[in-house]
């Protein structure tokens, strides 16, 4: 008896494989369901044309199947292998510390954060959340979530926390000043820098579209005013802006009255280029206006002023627009910046995320001062990071004493002379610091009997000096002395003889003339 009938298949088979945690997955001959395979007598074994597959392999494959009977008859036909990646990657991540640059910022990628992130395949891609971190993030908890995705499109995600550090020490620059004592011999740095800012306003606080009565730091006290934001229109500002025009002529006074001590100020203002015969304004109380015309149309400009103010005055900052200004062709304004100006010993000081304080090693300074000191100024960002740098800082004395004399009457002495000090004459002179006195004539005799007219000078440690007159009464109290002697008298032949007072003299002293 033979067997010639070779097993029958009855339907095509399909099969799906799960790649394993190696990226592996096989085949074997016990998937395949057999009953789909008709044969005479018994079936003695299935075989496959490829039984290995890998992640290369993702997706659908044809192979061929051939089913064998006992009597070694065998057919063949194709089946359909879905081989599928169900593992998803596993996202490993790190916790990490970025240092901010120069400006102010950083930026990270998924390669700084992932910590050996793995998967059965391949890894397709990493990403995250956020790359870009500035001063805001220094000490907050900066949440990034790492997602790693494989070949197939499966993703798998962790967290770190991103500390942000600002290592980056401010730019200081300085400069070598002089200082004067003041009448009472006192002088201090006060403001280090040389310009100190009084009013910013960029109108980046306000919201587009606010009223005109809803300026935040304005009034509006002629026509129509409006805040927009300009880029919306195509200009040129990065952020919003006052159209001081509008639709005909305006004006806006700063809410805040400013206090102008004696010195010198600078305001400064960017401005948009009109298009049609309009002209600005700006007044400053009545310490300064000036009028500004001749824009460049559709360009921004940067108008700067400088005034100085001789007494202390109240007043507030007015701009004003007239002439034909059409809609959005008028004077906008932007970033009014308001300064004092000093001989302050910074010249510049900038920190991205901003500075903290300015301090000198010295401030204040007095008489024993004068002269010239070596100070070290420290600019301290707001994360504590500092840069120092020293200026010499000349303290100078220009003022001259205040002389006062007083009259005096001088005695001479027994021996017909009497010695003056500068302190007898002095009526209350002062300095602002130490000083010493002196007299043009200390020695009187009898021949300066009656009014003197004598110098008293103040001369301080710094050499100033100044002079004043006062009269010198000279005067001899001292009656003349008799010493004694003998007189020959020479008898007449009268017997009588005559004796006269210069007789006597030789025995009568006095250091001046006798009378």
């Amino acid at each position: 008896i033979r067997d010639e009938i070779a097993p029958i298949f009855l339907t095509r088979e399909s099969f799906i494989l799960e790649l394993d945690a190696n990226g592996n997955a096989s085949l074997t001959s016990d998937q395949y369901n057999t009953a789909t395979v008709q044969t005479n007598c018994d079936l003695d074994r299935i075989e496959f044309s490829r039984t290995d597959f890998g992640c290369g392999d993702t997706g659908f494959t044809t192979i061929t199947v051939t089913a064998f009977d006992g009597n070694g008859l065998f057919a063949s036909t194709e089946a359909d292998v879905e081989v599928r990646d169900v593992t998803a990657p596993t996202a490993r991540a790190r916790d990490i510390t970025i240092t901010l640059d120069a400006a102010g910022n950083a930026t990270i990628t998924a390669d700084d954060v992932n910590d050996g992130s793995t998967d059965n395949c391949s890894i397709e891609s990493l990403s995250i959340d956020r790359m870009v971190f500035d001063c805001d993030d220094i000490g907050e908890e900066n949440i990034v979530t790492l997602a790693v995705t494989d070949a197939n499109g499966l993703t798998d995600t962790a967290q770190v926390r991103v500390t942000v550090a600002d290592v980056t020490a401010p730019v200081l620059e300085v400069q070598d000043i002089s200082l004067t004592l003041d009448a009472n011999g006192q002088a201090s740095l006060g403001g280090l820098t040389a310009q100190t800012q009084l009013f910013y306003d960029g109108f980046s606080a306000d919201d587009p579209g606010l009223a005109k009565t809803e300026l935040v730091n304005w009034n509006v006290i002629v026509g129509d005013v409006d805040v927009f934001f300009p880029n919306q229109f195509g200009l040129p500002f990065s952020t919003s802006a006052v159209d001081v025009a509008g639709d005909v002529n305006g004006a806006i006074e700063s809410k805040e009255s400013f206090l102008f001590e004696p010195g010198d100020y600078r305001l400064t203002f960017a401005v948009l280029g009109n298009n049609g015969d309009a002209s600005l304004e700006l007044e400053i109380g009545n310490l300064f206006s000036t009028t500004f015309t001749e824009f460049i149309g559709g360009t921004i400009e940067t108008r700067t002023v400088d005034f100085t103010v001789a007494t202390t005055t109240s007043a507030t900052i007015v701009f004003s627009e007239f002439g034909d200004a059409p809609f959005f062709s008028g004077t906008t304004i932007d970033d009014v910046e308001l300064s004092r100006l000093g001989e302050g010993l910074v010249t510049f000081a900038d920190d991205a995320c901003g500075i903290a304080s300015i301090t000198a090693s010295q401030t204040q300074f007095d008489c024993g001062d004068v002269g010239t000191h070596l100070v070290t100024i420290t600019a301290t960002d707001a994360n504590g990071n500092t840069t120092d740098a020293t200026a010499i800082v000349t303290v100078v004395d220009n003022a001259a004493p205040t002389v006062i004399t007083q009259d005096i009457t001088l005695e001479l002495m027994a021996n017909g002379e009497a010695t003056l000090t500068a302190e007898a004459l002095d009526g209350g002179t002062t300095d602002n610091c130490d000083f010493t006195l002196s007299v043009d004539q200390t020695i009187f005799n009898c021949a300066s009997l009656g009014e003197n007219t004598v110098t008293l000078t103040a001369t301080d440690g710094s050499g100033n000096s100044a002079s004043a007159q006062a009269t010198v009464s000279v005067v001899d109290n001292i009656g003349p002395s008799v010493i004694g002697g003998t007189v020959d008298v020479a008898l007449d032949e009268n017997g009588t003889g005559s004796l006269s007072i210069g007789d006597l003299e030789s025995a009568i002293s006095d250091y001046c003339v006798v009378a």
